[in-house]
Order: structure tokens, then sequence, then C-alpha cells
């Protein structure tokens, strides 16, 4: 069987509990360590996080989380992931970044080092 991100096969199945045990905010991934034993640890990406309309929803280490799991190659993921009871999330990201490296010094500063007096 294909599993495909938008058939039904692919989002319908068990609720799961389990706890963020890694939040990447800048990178806006992280690991769920579900409640059930002998699982390992299932990655999620922000971008299947159900908020209530906020861009840019976040999940912290310690939230409690519901979801549902999806093929990912050989590995799982976590899918419609929720707060306890379905909730959705409400906390947003601080550090969501460009994509382009952080900028250490200011004005004419060295791009490299941060000092002032010369740019590399």
């Amino acid at each position: 069987i294909i599993f495909s991100l938008f058939s039904p096969s692919a989002t319908m199945g068990k609720i799961r509990k389990g706890i963020v045990r890694k939040w990447v905010d800048d990178r806006g991934f992280g690991f769920i360590t579900p409640d059930e034993r002998n699982e390992e640890d299932v990655f999620v990406h922000r971008t299947e996080i159900r908020s209530d309309g906020r861009a840019n929803p976040a999940l912290a280490e310690g939230d409690p989380v519901e979801y549902e799991v999806s093929p990912d190659g050989d590995r799982t993921r976590a899918i419609n992931v929720t707060g306890p009871d379905g909730a959705p999330i409400t906390r947003v990201s601080t550090g969501v970044s460009s994509g382009r490296p952080e900028r250490r010094g200011g004005g004419g500063d060295c791009f490299s080092c941060g000092r002032p007096g010369h740019i590399a």
C-alpha cells in the first residue's frame, strides 16, 4: 500500500498521546516521546501542528500533545498534532529563521567576527 499525505488512509488512525521531548524553535521541528511504552520518538514538523490560526505555531519541551502517525520512509512522523483533548496549539514561535545567517555585528562591523574596523 502506498500512502499519500493527501489520502484519507494517511491521516486516519489512532489518536496517540505523548510529550514533546525536544523542540528546535528556529528550525520548526522536534520529537515527541509516545506515552505508549517501547515506541520510538516521533518526528514532528511545525506544518503538522493544528493551531488556532496563528502563524508559525510551535511546541515546547514538556508539552503534552495528541497526534496521529504517518509513514515517512522507514520511520514515522506525527501529523495532526494538537494539545490535550484535541485543543488547538496556541504557542507561536519566537525564533523563526529567515534562512539567512545571523549577522553578529552592527553598522559597518565585520560580518564574520562582529568587530569594527574591517569588513571580511
